[in-house]
């Protein structure tokens, strides 16, 4: 898939060519690509492109062999790759690209290994591949325009997410764009709508406190039924302040261990085995062991 993404000016037949070559040499791919100079019939651009591509696997290879965390290899292969650019093509959804690699890089923080995040990732995958007729679609608002869903969830009305904190920044103009676009979203509903934001969310590596969306001021509040049952007290404080660094917990999947870190909802603990590992405070189920 990443032969040509971005475009490196390997076509069709040059790929087929290097499969074929590939298969035949008994080489690795990196090792592979590395001699593609060797591989005849390709024209002296497909070789170029070829070595290039080896050059970045081997950079991004020698950093997961230092042990580098998940996050770092990510950025390394999105600056790497020149992929930020590429996805940079002017349309509508352009922006929405973007946040979503800050978003990958930002999920990728609570995991110290890139085995750690990729096993995640997997387990997602799976249950998004799941062929059981009950169960959430997810989409962006964009993705939505022309279908309707009896019941409709909109999460994230957050000033600096929806409004985003570039439609806040650009002005009037954006900021009435995302605003025709929120009414996208609430039209999508044929019977119930549901509209939440978060007192705070951790984003991009720190934690902040949210503000409630514009958008809904806009709305009006007369017209919106508020959920019963809200919480009290601060969540992500309450938790934080169960654990202070020296603590020894207990994790049901990595068994005993020492919290060697903290640094908003990252945790990072040492295990009896020796291994190390940066853990989501809110869902890593830790178990503080009183002495």
């Amino acid at each position: 898939r990443i032969f040509n993404i971005p475009t490196r000016g390997i076509g069709a037949k040059s790929f087929e060519k290097f499969i074929n070559w590939q298969a035949i040499s008994g080489l690795d791919i990196i090792a592979a690509l590395a001699n593609a100079e060797l591989i005849p019939g390709l024209t002296a651009r497909a070789k170029n492109s070829f070595l290039q591509l080896a050059q970045i696997l081997r950079s991004l290879q020698a950093m997961v062999f230092e042990d580098a965390s998940a996050s770092e290899i990510i950025e390394a292969a999105i600056r790497l790759t020149g992929y930020r650019d590429f996805i940079k093509d002017g349309s509508p959804q352009a922006e929405e690209r973007d946040d979503n690699l800050g978003v990958l890089v930002s999920d990728a923080k609570i995991f110290a290994h890139l085995a750690d995040f990729l096993e995640e990732a997997a387990l997602m995958s799976s249950v998004d591949a799941s062929s059981e007729d009950q169960k959430v679609t997810l989409m962006t608002l964009h993705a939505a325009k022309g279908l309707e869903f009896p019941v409709v969830f909109m999460v994230g009305m957050e000033d600096g997410l929806f409004p985003s904190s570039r439609a806040l920044e650009a002005g009037p103009r954006q900021l009435e764009e995302e605003r025709r676009l929120c009414y996208v979203g609430m039209t999508r509903a044929r019977q119930e709508l549901h509209l939440s934001y978060a007192q705070s969310r951790s984003q991009f590596g720190t934690h902040n406190y949210a503000t409630p969306s514009r958008f809904l001021d806009d709305m009006g509040y007369e017209v919106i039924k508020k959920a019963a049952n809200l919480p009290s007290s601060n969540d992500f404080d309450d938790i934080v302040n169960d654990f202070d660094i020296g603590d020894a917990v207990k994790s049901q999947q990595f068994g005993l261990g020492e919290i060697i870190d903290l640094d908003g909802l990252a945790v990072t603990v040492r295990f009896l085995d020796g291994t190390v590992k940066k853990l989501n405070i809110e869902f890593a189920r830790l178990k503080r062991i009183e002495n």
